[in-house]
């Protein structure tokens, strides 16, 4: 048998090679040696504290929630402990117990930059911009040198209608990181709105320019296409929405090869800008499945959508519509990403929320006035997904 100091030591050295190999990024096989550590002496807040990491990173919420608060019992409050259990809480969109922490880590030290981004994206995830436009300027106060930053903060500047903040926080961002795509994509957007066609045009032309990707690719050059309309330069457009349609054929084809099936997408929610005219591309949420029994009746696939739609923001007793709730946080979900909805709200069909990306040149008069959308899609819980055209339906229907 151990004495108590020789229990301590064996403790340390376990607890040491688990640092090694989280290092490493061996989640699972640190843990191992962070369980062994904590069976020996359980009163450790640095070894409970690192097991919490370990555990977080390895996808194991629960457990490191635990550990995070066995830590800060066991010792003084502690800023970077703090700031890692609002990691767990930020995972597991505990936001409420979040924000708790974070305050109480600032307040412990005002000054250490990680407090203020992860407030920041909190804060934009509650829909509370003004809030997250002060984090991330705190931030970047703190670490000017953050090009990511810098347009997180100008995302949020622009939610409140803040042009002239957003435009001077992107153009930071592109002078730290030039190639920064979803900057000199806002860019565009930006001189767009302030009818500046010539220097959206001179923006996005810049950013194809960089690319060679042909999913986002063919939503830029779709937007060029739109602004030399506006411009008077139909000879232009003309060129560069041939060439969307065929990078639009290759990726269909693409999708085919993968399995791909043509079902009915039913939107959930979208940006409001879709349902006016404009340039750009969007992504919107939709519900979409794979059974061929909702594909012929796509009403109920709508009737769905609008049951989640209208869960947004709402909390429940039941646990799976507590969850059907958070699937509708916001319609940024990339459009290879892909949720389940549980089954006791589908009748027990296999149905997901997928994010979709609205091409406008495929709607009437580019402005998204349907509810219920054509596409194509590769089956299962991950995979591709892109609009048809507006036409399409007139050719073939899902099946």
């Amino acid at each position: 048998m151990f004495g108590f100091q020789d229990r301590a030591k064996r403790a340390e050295v376990l607890a040491l090679r688990g640092k090694a190999l989280f290092q490493n990024e061996k989640w699972l096989e640190a843990l191992v040696e962070f369980d062994r550590a904590i069976a020996l002496d359980s009163r450790q807040p640095t070894i409970l504290a690192m097991r919490g990491i370990a555990r977080r990173m390895a996808g194991q919420l629960d457990g490191a929630l635990d550990d995070f608060n066995a830590a800060l019992q066991l010792a003084p409050p502690n800023c970077t402990r703090l700031l890692q259990r609002a990691l767990v809480n930020k995972s597991m969109r505990k936001y409420a117990q979040c924000l708790a922490d974070l305050n109480a880590a600032a307040t412990l030290n005002p000054e250490h930059a990680p407090i203020y981004s992860t407030r920041a994206y909190i804060y934009r995830a509650m829909g509370h911009h003004d809030e997250a436009v002060k984090d991330f300027v705190r931030f970047t106060q703190l670490r000017p040198d953050v090009a990511r930053a810098h347009f997180d903060c100008a995302t949020s500047m622009m939610e409140l209608g803040d042009g002239d903040g957003a435009l001077e926080m992107c153009n930071r961002a592109l002078a730290l990181d030039p190639k920064m795509a979803a900057a000199r994509l806002m860019l565009s957007s930006l001189y767009y709105k302030r009818s500046d066609p010539q220097h959206a045009i001179e923006a996005l032309s810049a950013l194809i320019g960089e690319s060679a990707d042909p999913p986002p690719l063919s939503h830029w050059i779709a937007a060029r296409a739109a602004l030399y309309r506006t411009v008077g330069r139909d000879d232009l457009a003309r060129g560069d929405e041939s060439e969307v349609r065929r990078l639009h054929k290759q990726c269909v084809q693409e999708i085919v090869r993968e399995g791909g099936r043509i079902i009915w997408g039913a939107i959930v929610q979208a940006n409001s800008e879709l349902f006016e005219s404009g340039i750009f591309d969007m992504l919107c949420l939709v519900v979409i499945s794979f059974e061929p029994e909702l594909n012929k009746t796509p009403e109920r696939l709508r009737q769905l959508a609008q049951k989640l739609s209208s869960l947004k923001g709402t909390t429940h007793s039941d646990p799976d519509l507590d969850y059907a709730a958070t699937l509708t946080t916001n319609e940024y979900t990339g459009s290879d990403s892909r949720l389940r909805i549980p089954d006791s709200l589908t009748g027990g069909f296999c149905v997901y929320v997928s994010g979709l990306a609205v091409r406008r040149l495929f709607l009437k008069q580019r402005i998204l006035a349907t509810p219920i959308l054509p596409c194509i899609a590769t089956p299962g819980d991950a995979g591709r997904i892109d609009l048809l055209p507006h036409d399409f339906e007139q050719k073939a229907r899902p099946r």
